[in-house]
């Protein structure tokens, strides 16, 4: 918000400044306020507050925290430049104001950009406005859809935030739980976390209802020793077995034992293909071998770690 070469400073008294209806900052940094506090103090209110008059009185449209911290420091007057604003540029002028400062919460930083989205302004024009990349406000506006109880938490960072949005509304707060505590890194929300339950929703395999509790198992059980997508990967090997009749249980310890016998064979045939005349096997076909038996091999680590944490759990 400029200062026009035309605009009047007035020294106004602060016990008849009435604050504005409503305001997008619902949350104050005491340490901060306190340090404005001091400043103020010491060299006075270096940038005057705006306000409006109505009803005769003055009404704050920009300054809160200048005219919070010379209250604290128990200024009588502060000076004061009137602007004639109807009540959509006062929204506006505060929610700028606001937005260009760095210790805004998480929650009050949502409610500004959709109360410019909901106007109708468009995410580059509010990039404009308030210098803020479409990246940006792009994943802040993403937050519609996280509960406003975890929106308001400052123990979870906003990037782990907009992750968590994207998850169904019912396990927001237990993920929440856990990327609080440090169980789910940021890192590993994004990267593990977030994809498997993506592809689990995705996953036509699954009815909605064991949807929902395959994501539920994955944001209660999965950590750096249970990553989430072998939690998918076995969810979706239990339903495939069940859909052919056959018992889990049952049938582990077999279907391993056949794998074994399976794998010797086609070992026996890995040493037969390695005698021959490599100029005629095709690159691609074999780095497409190779692939697979990484899959495999992760997928063999997968089923050991699971077979450690069993064992632990006794």
């Amino acid at each position: 918000m400029r200062m026009l070469d035309q605009d009047r400073i007035e020294l106004v008294p602060i016990a008849d400044i009435k604050f504005a209806r409503k305001n997008v900052r619902t949350s104050f940094d005491d340490e901060k306020l306190r340090e404005l506090a001091d400043s103020i103090k010491q060299r006075g209110v270096l940038q005057p507050i705006i306000c409006r008059r109505s009803n005769g009185k003055p009404e704050l449209i920009a300054g809160e925290r200048r005219l919070r911290a010379s209250k604290l420091v128990g200024l009588k007057t502060i000076p004061t430049i009137f602007r004639d604003s109807d009540d959509t540029e006062v929204t506006y002028d505060q929610i700028i104001e606001n937005l260009q400062r760095e210790d805004l919460s998480t929650d009050d930083q949502f409610r500004a950009l959709k109360t410019l989205r909901d106007s109708g302004l468009s995410i580059e024009r509010i990039s404009k406005m308030i210098g803020l990349s479409t990246t940006t406000i792009q994943r802040v506006l993403v937050l519609d859809t996280l509960k406003p109880n975890i929106r308001k938490r400052e123990d979870i960072s906003a990037y782990a935030k907009a992750f968590i949005a994207r998850a169904p509304e019912e396990v927001q707060n237990l993920l929440a739980e856990r990327v609080a505590s440090e169980e789910i890194g940021a890192k590993s929300l994004g990267h593990e976390v977030m994809p498997a339950i993506a592809e689990t929703l995705e996953d036509d395999i699954f009815t909605l209802q064991e949807k929902r509790k395959v994501i539920e198992k994955i944001v209660r059980e999965s950590s750096k020793d249970r990553p989430a997508r072998s939690i998918v990967r076995q969810e979706r090997g239990i339903k495939k077995l069940k859909s052919a009749g056959i018992e889990t249980k049952i049938s582990s310890n077999q279907a391993l034992q056949e794998f074994i016998d399976f794998s010797d064979r086609y070992l026996d045939r890995l040493a037969i293909l390695q005698s021959t005349r490599f100029e005629h096997l095709d690159p691609s076909l074999v780095i497409g071998l190779m692939n697979v038996f990484r899959q495999v091999h992760s997928t063999l680590e997968a089923i050991l770690r699971d077979v450690e944490i069993a064992r632990r759990r006794r």
